[in-house]
């Protein structure tokens, strides 16, 4: 099923639900009107009748995803939904949801035990006052420091920086 809503810029954007209910595809960008957002629905549904696959996917996404011990920097994309139960979902970022994140992410990359990590500072600020889109949230630990923020499709990202 095709779900239209309402991003942070109040611009129409489409996911696509399976059977359980998880999105299993997001719109690339957002519309002025619901009738562009569905005249982009059935663009795709009319190319994915013809659209071919390409397996080289995979490894480019897990490459993205992991975190390696010989990188200084890495970055690690959640879809907001990976994190439905807290009060903070879709709603700014609060200190336990920022940890909460980064648990997430880093277990998800599987470089180190989830556990080992200890929290020493939390901030969280807008870039731009004016737009909620902007909140950064910066949080120190034991094993580096972390950045996390939203981007305007329902994800969020988790830049992940070593100490030394």
């Amino acid at each position: 099923m095709y779900q239209i809503y309402r991003d942070a810029k109040q611009e129409f954007r489409w996911r696509l639900l399976d059977e359980d209910g998880q999105i299993i595809a997001v719109s690339g960008e957002g519309h002025p009107s619901n009738q562009e957002c569905r005249a982009e629905i059935d663009r795709v549904k009319e190319r994915s009748q013809t659209a071919g696959f390409d397996d080289s996917s995979d490894s480019q996404y897990q490459c993205r995803m992991a975190i390696s011990d010989g990188k200084d920097t890495n970055t690690i994309t959640l879809h907001e939904d990976s994190m439905p139960d807290h009060p903070n979902h879709y709603n700014g970022w609060s200190a336990s949801y920022a940890e909460a994140v980064v648990r997430k992410a880093a277990e998800i990359a599987g470089a180190f035990d989830v556990s080992v990590i200890t929290f020493s500072h939390y901030s969280s600020s807008r870039v731009s006052p004016d737009k909620g889109y902007s909140e950064v949230a910066y949080l120190e630990t034991n094993i580096g420091y972390f950045f996390v923020m939203r981007d305007m499709v329902d994800h969020i990202n988790v830049v992940y920086n070593r100490w030394d």
